[in-house]
Order: C-alpha cells, then structure tokens, then sequence
C-alpha cells in the first residue's frame, strides 16, 4: 500500500472519529465502533510488515520506536496507538479506549456475551437521552 493510500485510510479515520467526538455527543456504541474500527485498522496494517524499518511512514508515526512496534505486533494494538492515531480530543480519552478494548478482549474470549453488550448500549441510550 502507498503511503498516499495509507494516509487517505488513517486520516478518513481520524477526521470521523473526531467529527463523531466534537459534533454527536458520542454515545457508548459510537465510541466502541470508533475505537474498534482504529484498532482493526492499525492491526491489520502491522500485519502488512515484517518489521519496523519496513513499515510506511504513517505507521512509524504511530509506533514510533521498533520496540512499541514490535510489542504491538505481537500483543496486538493498545490504548496509546489507538489514541495516538485517532489524534485530537482523544488524547484524553484513555479510559475509555481502554475500557473499550478490555471489553472487546473479554468478548472474543467468550467470557461477556456481545448481546448483553448491546443491550447494555441500549440501556446506556435510553438513561441518556431521558
């Protein structure tokens, strides 16, 4: 992928996730998708290099050291890097990305189940808008 094709995927990314942040009132579905689209995003673009030297430029930018890198391409994405390439208002928002995250985690594990999730979501819409 060029770096003009990686930029054009990172920066639609970040200009929606802030537009959401800044302009909706993001509810917890909002964020949660937000914060998982980034990560499939960045996961799937460390797949595409073998190390650090190779990767593009963008992502360099995002893992800004080999070790961050190489940590990330075998634990998978974290908090930081999310934040770091959602930019913004996001660099505040730490908790959340990682609550997100730990959910997601405990999700693919099997040990929350994703219907309670979105009733959860549901519930947290409702509570809101009242």
């Amino acid at each position: 992928m060029s770096i003009q094709k990686l930029l054009k995927s990172s920066t639609i990314i970040k200009i929606m996730a802030n537009e959401n942040l800044e302009d909706w009132k993001m509810k917890p579905s909002v964020y949660n998708e937000t914060i998982l689209c980034a990560k499939e995003f960045l996961d799937k673009e460390l797949a595409r290099f073998d190390s650090w030297n190779l990767a593009d430029p963008g992502i360099r930018q995002i893992f800004d050291t080999v070790r961050s890198f190489t940590n990330s391409k075998r634990d998978g994405v974290g908090r930081r890097a999310i934040k770091k390439c959602l930019g913004g208002s996001w660099g505040t928002k730490s908790r959340i990305v990682q609550d997100t995250l730990n959910t997601f985690d405990e999700t693919k594990a099997g040990k929350i189940d994703a219907k309670v999730i979105d009733e959860l979501t549901k519930e947290a819409l409702c509570i809101n808008n009242r």
